[in-house]
């Protein structure tokens, strides 16, 4: 089979305009607000002698002037008989059918085998390379390989190969290395922490002096599910059983379930996971990325005005939410008086704190409940890639680590109010409940971690300092997720909007 630059002019121009009306109905392509000037491949490499398997690299290129480059696993097959599958493209000319090749067994092998053998391919311009551990060096692979797909994800393509290894393609790449290779790279191989997938190998792409991540290969943790799950299944029986408890009781029922049932012990093992996390990856003296390095308040400053922009930018057309609205007249306040009131606390949270109260250090990035899997008796911490609208440079900044509690604190909160939202209508009982839950498990979650931190880099060093820094950085993870509702789901402003409004009043 031929490959993209050995077409036809002809053909590569169709091809590409296929290509460009494909990207739209793509689940990882990440830019669909965008509008497309064109689409080009930088770069073709084939995975099998016949070319039939190979992996495409193009750039998307934007009417503002921006691009962004992806990766695409191509099937090439020769009939005229055309099927069921979806195609990427038709070759009438030639009866060659292009499809994407994410989910076939053969392509995810000849992918693996890149890492596992240690391969260089050369393209035109560029290189693709494999990197093994020395695990896999030694490994005999068996000629069978069972592969299971994975569809949970959205923005990058995932499979599990015999139940051993989990394999993971990264669609939208940018320069450098992926803060999760990094991470769990520096996990397995300097750090005693052994809650998280160990790192078996990676893909990188090299286009003259620049190089990116392509693929991620990690040991496979057989699991039960999420921790939001979990958690989600915890409350709803709570609320069920509580039903049975005369109210004036239901506060202590709570509080002695939680000792042994509904997430209590779960949140309490999450905050001495997290906590373990945090000290593994503060242990990094030494080493350039990773090293500790004491909080100063321009540290704090840049994140203030980051997140006044992101509400400006992402808060602009607030107003005409009904959700938003509500929310504000019970509370007598206007749109702007919000915005102030929401900068004003912010600045007295900045105020309040010390230079070199603590250290800033790597940190997961994007931590709540859905990146944690259970295993059946502990809890297994994933996916380091960081926030998806960061760019990867900003991925890999140092912050202090609670900014992370944070953030698992408000996913213990949308758990709560996620709960409420499946019912048919709003119970009082129900919901009081539900807020007693979130409280009491986010201080399990959060006296856990301190126990297990305190008197480390990690905290600051008097308590003074701890809760306008923790204060601060809920405000900041409220800010983005009121953008973020009012951008895709606007009937669920008020799940952040009335932690906030709570925060600041």
């Amino acid at each position: 089979m031929e490959s993209f630059f050995c077409l036809t002019s002809h053909r590569q121009k169709a091809l590409l305009e296929a290509l460009q009306a494909y990207l739209v109905r793509c689940r990882w392509f990440s830019s669909k607000s965008k509008t497309i000037k064109q689409v080009d491949v930088e770069e073709e490499f084939s995975l099998n002698p016949t070319n039939e398997f190979s992996l495409l690299f193009f750039w998307v290129i934007y009417t503002d002037g921006q691009r962004e480059l992806y990766s695409l696993p191509l099937e090439k097959i020769k009939s005229s008989q055309r099927s069921q599958e979806e195609e990427l493209f038709f070759d009438p000319e030639h009866s060659i059918r292009y499809l994407e090749a994410t989910t076939k067994t053969k392509w995810c092998r000849l992918f693996f085998d890149l890492i596992a053998k240690e391969t260089e391919l050369y393209g035109r311009k560029a290189k693709l390379k494999g990197y093994g551990s020395s695990f896999l060096r030694s490994w005999n692979a068996p000629d069978d390989v069972k592969v299971q797909f994975l569809s949970l994800e959205q923005s990058n393509s995932s499979c599990v190969l015999n139940n051993q290894f989990f394999l993971k393609l990264y669609r939208k790449l940018e320069p450098g290395e992926n803060p999760e290779v990094e991470i769990l790279s520096f996990l397995t191989e300097k750090s005693s922490f052994a809650h998280v997938p160990a790192c078996m190998g990676k893909i990188e792409l090299f286009i003259e002096a620049t190089n990116y991540t392509v693929g991620l290969l990690t040991t496979y943790v057989h699991n039960q599910g999420s921790g939001w799950k979990r958690a989600l299944g915890a409350l709803s029986r709570c609320i069920e059983q509580a039903r049975s408890i005369p109210s004036a009781e239901v506060d202590r029922w709570l509080d002695e379930k939680l000792q042994s049932d509904y997430f209590g012990p779960d949140a309490s093992l999450l905050g001495q996971r997290t906590a373990e996390l945090h000290l593994g990856l503060a242990d990094a003296q030494g080493i350039a990325s990773f090293e500790p390095q004491p909080l100063e308040k321009r540290d704090l400053s840049f994140l203030f005005d980051e997140t006044l922009q992101l509400m400006d930018e992402r808060w602009a057309d607030a107003t005409t939410n009904p959700w938003f609205n509500v929310l504000l007249s019970k509370k007598n306040l206007s749109f702007s008086s919000l915005k102030d009131r929401v900068r004003q606390r912010l600045e007295e949270k900045i105020a309040e704190v010390e230079e070199g109260c603590l250290y800033k250090i790597r940190t997961h990035g994007d931590y709540h409940l859905g990146q944690v899997l259970w295993t059946g008796s502990d809890y297994l911490i994933i996916d380091f890639e960081g926030e998806p609208n960061r760019t990867m440079e900003e991925r890999k900044i140092r912050w202090p680590a609670l900014r992370d509690v944070a953030g698992m604190m408000r996913s213990f909160h949308y758990v709560a109010y996620c709960c409420l939202k499946a019912k048919e209508r709003e119970d009082p009982f129900e919901k009081e409940l539900a807020i007693q839950w979130y409280l009491k498990i986010s201080k399990n979650f959060l006296e856990t971690y301190k126990q297990k931190a305190w008197g480390t880099l990690l905290l600051p060093t008097t308590e003074r300092y701890l809760q306008p820094l923790l204060g601060f950085f809920l405000l900041e993870k409220l800010i983005y997720e009121v953008g973020y509702e009012l951008g895709s789901r606007p009937s669920w402003v008020e799940i952040p909007l009335s932690a906030l409004l709570e925060l600041i009043s």
